[in-house]
């Protein structure tokens, strides 16, 4: 996902910063006033069919987006069910309140125009984007997405360190979303090639015993020592289909039957098959002979 540069940006727009804003709020009112844009659009597009879309909506338009965004995101309405329900953001008594985000608007907005900028010192220091912010002004915690989810959130709420020690980028994605994903593929690859979610880097034992639940955790250390073992003589594979473990089997042809310490199910260790229950291995060879006699006797007569 590559970086925005919100230095190219206005350092507010309709009344807030371009890095609280998310692709999911950019797309929900840029929808609404029916400006152009598509949803694979990146985050810098949008905002800049934001900026476009702030120089030409009257100040009530201008405070319905920053009433908006300033709601606590738990409790945030779509933006065209808020503008629908929701109160008037110059209704009477809200005038006082308003003054500072207006001035400041009305201010910024004609000095991208070109035109002459008019106002008392106060209305300068509103508009001034370097200033200290005015105490009428609530200021937000910026939040950061989530770069699998997409969820924004507070960086709190992120995963707090490197994924791998060899990991250089930053940890854009939250806790829930990286042991979801070592999770995965715990379960779906093998257990030497699992990959932080966010790079190709290869994910050390201790880095996916920090970040993997506890069960996955288990069926990954499994799954490497049976790695580790599976070249050795009498190790085995269960053939049970819902089970992925193997073993050393110890009494070899002598004792063929395999019990899997997993799951239970039996295993022929000389046949490598499901254990044939009321047959020896001697009589299972016999019966494998008599089958294939069989078999080549009816591909005979068919030729006739």
């Amino acid at each position: 996902m590559a970086r925005i540069n919100y230095k190219e940006f206005p350092s507010s727009i309709c009344g807030v910063h371009p890095q609280i804003y998310t692709k999911g709020h950019l797309c929900q009112i840029l929808t609404h006033y029916r400006k152009r844009h598509r949803k694979s659009d990146s985050k810098s597009i949008l905002l800049g069919h934001l900026v476009t879309l702030e120089a030409n909506i009257a100040n009530e338009e201008y405070a319905r987006i920053r009433d908006w965004m300033y709601q606590h995101r738990t409790l945030r309405l779509g933006f065209s069910k808020f503008v629908a329900t929701g109160k008037n953001a110059l209704d009477e008594g809200s005038d006082e309140e308003d003054a500072p985000y207006l001035k400041r608007r009305n201010v910024i907005g004609s000095a991208r125009s070109g035109k002459e900028v008019q106002g008392d010192s106060e209305d300068m220091a509103v508009a001034n984007p370097k200033g200290i912010p005015s105490p009428a002004i609530p200021v937000p915690q910026i939040t950061i997405e989530c770069a699998v989810c997409m969820e924004s959130l507070e960086s709190e709420n992120l995963y707090q360190q490197k994924i791998t020690p060899s990991c250089d980028h930053e940890t854009r994605i939250c806790a829930s979303c990286v042991t979801q994903s070592i999770n995965f593929q715990i379960q779906e690859i093998s257990w030497d090639m699992i990959n932080c979610p966010l790079c190709p880097e290869l994910m050390p034992f201790e880095c996916v015993k920090e970040i993997a639940s506890e069960e996955a955790f288990q069926r990954y250390d499994r799954n490497s020592v049976i790695a580790a073992f599976r070249h050795m003589p009498n190790f085995t594979y269960c053939l049970n289909a819902g089970c992925d473990s193997g073993q050393i089997h110890g009494g070899g042809d002598d004792q063929p039957i395999m019990t899997c310490t997993t799951c239970q199910f039996k295993t022929c260790f000389t046949h490598k098959t499901a254990w044939h229950s009321d047959l020896t291995c001697t009589e299972y060879d016999e019966m494998l002979v008599k089958d294939k006699e069989r078999t080549e006797q009816e591909e005979a007569s068919q030729k006739f």
